[in-house]
């Protein structure tokens, strides 16, 4: 025979509302059992994603250590003008981590500057020319051989050979005597009494400014055949 109470307590169900319980997590079981919530920690991978396209960059974006090496050979064989840019580019590339070789780059960037100061050092000799002293010195020089070379015309023909500055030398009696100066300069021969002759040399840009050779005196500094 059924009880009817199991009638009564199956109609009380089938007629109460039906409640849909939420999934329990693990944490949510863990405070239903009495413990502590777990609580996971956040990975920087939760806060900000990670950037697949700019990793994938930097993987395949070259080294560029070649630039301090390159750097400092060049600018050990002098070529500084390759040197220096090349070195400064390799710094920057070092600064950003895509290069190893900053002690190269800055060797590179010292022998660079260095050769391009010697340069500069050489061309303004260059421009300026031999100094006063040296100036006067090869005129010295020049005002001897042409000297020598008068004596000579004049010991074969007994009479004063013609003179001139021509070229990068002087022609004395139509022969050719080689000079060092190559500033301005002139040269006359005076005849000296009756068988005496004094040659002087004028030039620009000595301390000097003239030499004479006597026949009899030999090499004087300045213009002094008129006095003779």
């Amino acid at each position: 025979m059924t009880d009817p109470r199991d009638d009564d307590v199956t109609a009380a169900d089938a007629a109460a509302p039906t409640e849909v319980m939420e999934p329990i997590s693990v944490d949510d079981t863990a405070v239903m059992d009495g413990l502590p919530p777990v609580v996971a920690p956040a990975g920087p991978d939760d806060d900000e994603p990670a950037d697949i396209d700019a990793i994938a960059e930097d993987e395949a974006e070259p080294s560029r250590s070649w630039m301090g090496v390159v750097a400092f050979l060049t600018g050990a064989i002098g070529l500084w003008i390759v040197a220096i840019p090349l070195g400064h580019a390799g710094i920057v590339a070092a600064r950003r981590g895509r290069a190893t070789t900053r002690g190269f780059a800055v060797a590179g960037i010292i022998l660079g500057y260095v050769g391009l100061a010697l340069t500069a050092v050489l061309v303004w000799f260059l421009l300026r020319g031999p100094q006063p002293e040296t100036l006067d010195a090869y005129a010295h020089h020049d005002v001897v051989e042409v000297g020598n070379a008068v004596a000579r015309a004049v010991e074969q023909d007994e009479s004063l050979p013609t003179v001139e500055a021509a070229g990068e030398g002087y022609i004395v009696a139509g022969t050719q005597v080689a000079g060092l100066l190559e500033t301005q300069r002139s040269v006359a021969l005076t005849p000296v009494g009756d068988e005496g002759w004094c040659l002087e040399l004028d030039y620009v840009g000595g301390m000097e400014g003239s030499w004479s050779f006597h026949f009899a005196d030999g090499v004087t500094k300045g213009g002094t055949c008129a006095a003779a």
